[in-house]
């Protein structure tokens, strides 16, 4: 089986999240695509509670039956930690990393990437203004064992910080109800 996995603060998860993992499940071929909702993320401050986090990302994943979400009750996302766990609830399964070029361009800096390299691959969803080409030549120069795809990131006109700063709906009905009704970013 071959499963992505999508690791985020998730706060709000908005219509540009969904489309990349479905994006993603298409073009590379993914029986399922997992979600990793970070309980504290380490470089966000002044976060939403996690268990809004986690039910608005539920209700934006209902009606997707490839689409989970996997708690690993972990802080925050980190190969050291979240790979083993996810080898062991999946395992003999391909885990491909979905990530965005703005977390591509660091791979080479995460934590034992090198001694995790061979135990999973990374997609990265070149957004715009970034360049694909470059990020790959950077990362593969110092990972040559890495396992890396690119694919272009699905447009989306949406951020989670738009939403928050009241400037944008979140493009998921479920979700801007939940918004509104827990009275969140106001």
């Amino acid at each position: 089986m071959k499963i992505g996995v999508l690791a985020g603060t998730f706060d709000p998860v908005h219509a540009g999240h969904i489309t990349f993992a479905g994006a993603a499940a298409k073009q590379f071929n993914l029986d399922k695509v997992v979600f990793l909702p970070e309980r504290r993320p380490r470089h966000k401050n002044g976060v939403s509670k996690f268990s809004d986090r986690l039910a608005m990302l539920k209700l934006a994943i209902i009606g997707e039956p490839i689409f989970e979400i996997y708690d690993t009750n972990e802080p925050y996302f980190t190969l050291v930690k979240s790979l083993p766990k996810l080898q062991s609830k999946y395992p003999k399964s391909d885990l491909v990393f979905l990530v965005g070029s703005d977390v591509g361009h660091h791979l080479t800096e995460w934590s034992d990437i090198d001694r995790y390299a061979q135990k999973a691959s990374f997609l990265v969803a070149v957004r715009s203004g970034h360049d694909g080409v470059i990020i790959k030549k950077e990362v593969l120069d110092k990972l040559p064992q890495l396992r890396l795809s690119f694919m272009l990131a699905p447009e989306s006109a949406i951020s989670s910080r738009q939403i928050r700063e009241d400037r944008a709906k979140d493009g998921i009905a479920a979700v801007d109800h939940y918004i509104a009704e827990h009275r969140l970013y106001s």
